[in-house]
């Protein structure tokens, strides 16, 4: 049973660390090492032993993404930590309608127009640096894109090196989410008081 926990750790792996492969595309399908192999080293299958105890098969690839999403990507990390940040992406994931509302008038407090969230000043571009800085969540600046699209300019405007891998996240991210655009534009439409 841990050898099946560890292809899905592994799936999720190569989807966040691999730019051609694509979790929903190969079926979670990736190359692993034998059975034989992965029990004969030692310690390692007792990672996924615990991840066993702690989850039902249904929550293990929800555990492992909320898990990369949030850069704890070390086996040691997940045991010790990865049950918190697992708790707190459910709520988000929960939640997300309600956030994104919430997170949306952080943004735009302060702001006089709506476009200088997504300019480059002295630095990062406002919504980058909120993001950055957790004061909106991954899925709020993920729908903000979706619906938005100003991930290119970003490419262009930035030369940083935080952005890049940043955005490689995300995109990995946007794949695992359920975002009923028409919604989430809406509710933006009606925070700017667009018809």
């Amino acid at each position: 049973m841990s050898y099946e926990t560890y292809k899905v750790y592994m799936g999720v792996k190569q989807h966040f660390e691999q730019p051609g492969y694509d979790y929903f595309r190969y079926n979670g399908g990736v190359r692993v090492q034998s059975s034989n192999k992965y029990y004969s080293r030692r310690g390692f299958p007792r990672y996924f032993e615990t991840f066993n105890k702690r989850y039902r098969e249904g929550q293990l690839l929800p555990f492992f993404v909320s898990n990369f999403v949030s850069g704890n990507k070390r086996l040691e990390d997940m045991v010790n930590t990865g049950d918190d940040i697992f708790v707190t992406w459910k709520t988000r994931i929960q939640s997300m309608t309600y956030n994104f509302k919430q997170e949306l008038d952080v943004m735009l407090d302060g702001v006089g127009h709506f476009d200088e969230l997504f300019s480059k000043t002295d630095s990062d571009p406002k919504i980058l640096k909120m993001f950055y800085h957790g004061d909106i969540s991954p899925e709020t600046f993920i729908i903000m894109d979706i619906i938005l699209n100003f991930f290119p300019q970003f490419d262009r405007q930035l030369d940083e090196y935080q952005w890049p891998a940043t955005k490689i996240v995300c995109e990995k991210y946007k794949s695992f989410l359920s975002v009923d655009v028409k919604k989430y534009t809406d509710i933006l439409r009606k925070r700017l008081d667009i018809a």
